[in-house]
């Protein structure tokens, strides 16, 4: 099995499940708006430095906060380990490590930097424009 140890770090609720990221909540960034649809994965555009990942956190709070933190993985796609092992076997490695099956539990991937994802996942995808949050 690959290392998958850099996930303590860009996922630490998962051995710290009182973990909170430190971010100013905005109810309009609420995951309610985001979860409207079946789709399964969902990709927010926008232009650079306007704060996608403080978005991506605020999500991440308001899962753990339901006390999801053990179906939550963060993974920045332009990890040298991610790149190295691919998305496919990254999120293969974490169900076998995690004991979870994508298609009986709903499970939460938020990939950063995920124009570095060869391999994404083409069907069901849904593209969300920063500006619709603005």
């Amino acid at each position: 099995m690959t290392d998958m140890d850099f996930m303590a770090k860009t996922s630490p609720w998962l051995s710290n499940p009182k973990f909170r990221y430190k971010v100013i909540k905005r109810d309009r960034y609420a995951l309610s708006n985001i979860k409207t649809t079946s789709r399964l994965v969902k990709i927010l555009l926008g232009t650079r430095r306007v704060g996608k990942p403080s978005i991506l956190f605020s999500f991440i709070n308001e899962l753990l906060d339901q006390g999801n933190h053990r179906n939550i993985f963060f993974i920045p796609a332009d990890l040298y380990e991610v790149r190295l092992m691919g998305i496919r076997a990254t999120i293969e490695n974490l169900a076998d490590i995690y004991k979870f099956d994508v298609f009986k539990k709903e499970i939460f991937f938020f990939i950063d930097e995920v124009q570095e994802v060869k391999d994404l996942f083409k069907p069901n995808v849904e593209f969300i424009e920063f500006a619709k949050f603005l």
